[in-house]
């Protein structure tokens, strides 16, 4: 589903989505603009997962940066049914989400993984609920993001055990990136408990890079570009690696890359399967360095390697 949303346009839409007896289904929300567009955009969507049933709802929000997102939703399971939900959010000026799951029935379960990243002066503000219902209901709540420049964030996870609902687990886990001192990031983690027999857990983790990570991962940044602008112009892949080609430029899918001491180099895991090594000697032939950022970088690429 495609929402594109065009300038000054104020929408709002709302849905009711059912995965019948035993079905598993997935749905995919795109929503974006043109990147300096502005209005208002506001989703209302109503899940409901019969028993055995799964429900996986991935949401993706690139809107202008002049955009209001407001996205409201609403999950119920019924018994052994699952329902997932996964967020991206990545545009728009002011984003307000709110999801609140009801787990009803025996071995219903929720889980959610949302991704933001904040810049400029972006503010997201983010309100899960988890109402524990019937027995044996799990619930897991996963929040990553990074905050830069005068962005905000406020989340608010609360998981509320009802009585009643013996054997019930629940789990939520932030984890939050600051890359300046002055963005304004709040975490609410809340865990609520009207029954003995239950297990729940919460836990925020933030922190910030220092300065010597910054520039050791900067460095290897710019080689990394550097390399490819190389062989762009050359119009030759990297290694083994087969290029994809994209608007006239070779580019790269990468799992994971990691810095190898014992032969100086960047090995980069290829989602096929390949491997790349980069000489770093080479590579870094015609950068300069102070000596005490010299020292720096050589004990985080030796003691502390990204």
């Amino acid at each position: 589903m495609d929402f594109d949303c065009k300038n000054k346009t104020y929408s709002f839409s709302s849905q009711i989505i059912t995965a019948k007896k035993d079905a598993s289904i997935t749905i995919i929300m795109n929503f974006s603009s043109n990147k300096n567009a502005e209005g208002l955009q506001i989703i209302q969507t109503n899940l409901h997962a019969e028993k055995n049933a799964k429900i996986h709802l991935i949401t993706v929000q690139t809107l202008g940066d002049n955009f209001i997102h407001l996205n409201d939703i609403g999950t119920n399971c019924d018994e052994n049914a699952n329902i997932e939900i996964t967020q991206i959010e990545l545009g728009a000026k002011q984003t307000f989400v709110g999801v609140k799951s009801t787990l009803k029935e025996y071995q219903s379960s929720f889980k959610s993984d949302t991704a933001y990243y904040g810049r400029k002066s972006q503010e997201y503000d983010m309100n899960y609920l988890v109402n524990h219902i019937g027995r044996k209901t799990d619930s897991q709540m996963m929040v990553y993001g990074t905050l830069k420049d005068d962005s905000k964030k406020t989340y608010r996870g609360t998981i509320d055990f009802k009585k009643g609902c013996q054997g019930a687990t629940g789990n939520e886990q932030e984890e939050t990136l600051l890359l300046t001192p002055t963005v304004e990031n709040k975490s609410i983690p809340v865990i609520l408990c009207d029954e003995e027999d239950v297990a729940g857990e919460h836990g925020a983790t933030i922190g910030k890079l220092s300065n010597d990570v910054l520039f050791y991962k900067m460095v290897h940044f710019v080689i990394i570009i550097s390399i490819s602008k190389v062989f762009q112009v050359q119009n030759k892949p990297m290694g083994f690696l087969p290029p994809i080609q994209t608007k006239g430029l070779i580019t790269m899918k990468f799992i994971h890359a990691e810095y190898n001491p014992m032969h100086n180099s960047i090995d980069i895991n290829h989602y096929n399967g390949y491997i790349l090594q980069i000489d770093c000697n080479q590579a870094e032939s015609g950068i300069r360095t102070t000596p005490n950022s010299q020292r720096c970088l050589n004990a985080l690429a030796i003691d502390n390697p990204l």
